[in-house]
């Protein structure tokens, strides 16, 4: 077991009871955890290195190392958006006058628990699941082994292209109480892509709508400027083979209960054929970084919900956390292999 993994898994899985999450009964077991692929198909034939996603057949080495950079839970907030009116009679006409109210609900500093929960109750199996791969996943306190990584692994930023798909994406956040819940150790790297829009209440009833298909978000996301700032410039400067970018989506569509939508499962790295000199972004790009593999888990299953004559369901539970982010290492793994032959 890791050092890392030992600081406070035991005691933090303890403290927390039983919130009435329907996670273990959505997944009783591994085999019902369905697992996407999520990530784009052009590259991952190609020798040339041109594409979104790499050929990880060609892979000088294979994967040996991968570091685990950001692990977090994302909240987009919802907003609850209603109206009064109300009409004044004047001597000539009558004015009616609208007043229009917005009330944001999210889970606050409660994400930060949620991902630190799920964080706990899975990475050791996730390291174990690697290690059968012959990877190892390695965690901040072994990559960051130089002054020199530190520094840069603490003030590195995601690079994303400007373009219609990514101002589309931030539509609306201004609307929104997000958050993003991680642990100290792990930075928040910005590839969420999921659609402000979906979360909103109108009237007297929450409803969350799909608006990305199949409810998958990278398929069409060919941001190449941020595979490359992850996939060369951050597994560079860490001396890895790939990273690896997890974050889930949990929502609140009344303030005693928590919806799980998703768990994002992404990998990036270097592309085993190179650019000559700069990296060519476009409609068919040869750029330094890209898609490893990338998946998505949808429970869409309330992992949290508050019984006010119970006093235990206001302990958060993370069974079923294990087995979702098992699923996505276990998915990824059938794909590496089926690609690289040693």
């Amino acid at each position: 077991m890791k050092k890392l993994l030992v600081f406070a898994v035991c005691c933090l899985i303890a403290s927390y009871g039983y919130s009435q999450s329907q996670l273990p009964k959505k997944f009783p077991n591994i085999s019902k955890v369905k697992v996407k692929e999520d990530f784009p198909k052009e590259g991952r034939s190609t020798k040339g290195g041109k594409g979104f996603s790499a050929n990880l057949a060609i892979l000088p080495h294979g994967i040996k190392k991968v570091a685990l950079v950001s692990f977090y839970a994302f909240d987009p907030g919802l907003t609850k958006t209603w109206s009064t009116s109300y009409t004044v009679s004047g001597p000539i006409w009558d004015t009616k006058y609208t007043t229009t109210y917005k009330k944001r609900n999210s889970t606050g500093a409660l994400a930060g628990d949620i991902a630190f929960g799920a964080f706990a109750h899975s990475i050791e199996p996730m390291i174990n699941e690697f290690k059968s791969l012959g990877i190892d996943l390695l965690l901040p306190n072994e990559y960051l082994n130089t002054p020199e990584k530190k520094t840069y692994y603490d003030a590195f930023q995601v690079n994303h292209e400007k373009s219609i798909v990514n101002w589309l994406n931030k539509l609306g956040a201004n609307d929104h109480a997000y958050v993003y819940g991680s642990m100290e150790g792990f930075i928040i790297a910005d590839i969420v892509k999921e659609p402000f829009m979906n979360y909103e209440k109108t009237g007297m009833f929450a409803t969350r709508k799909n608006s990305v298909t199949d409810v998958q978000v990278f398929l069409f996301d060919k941001d190449t400027k941020q595979t490359e700032s992850l996939g060369y410039d951050l597994c560079t400067k860490l001396e890895v083979d790939a990273v690896l970018v997890t974050y889930m989506t949990i929502f609140m569509p009344k303030s005693d209960r928590i919806e799980l939508v998703n768990v994002r499962f992404q990998l990036f790295g270097p592309n085993p054929t190179m650019p000559e000199g700069e990296s060519k972004h476009g409609v068919i790009p040869h750029v330094k970084g890209l898609f490893y593999y990338g998946a998505s888990v949808n429970p869409e299953t309330i992992i949290y919900d508050e019984n006010k004559k119970d006093p235990e369901s206001k302990k958060l539970n993370f069974a079923g956390f294990d087995l979702i982010y098992t699923a996505c290492v276990k998915s990824f793994g059938k794909y590496y292999t089926s690609k690289y032959k040693k």
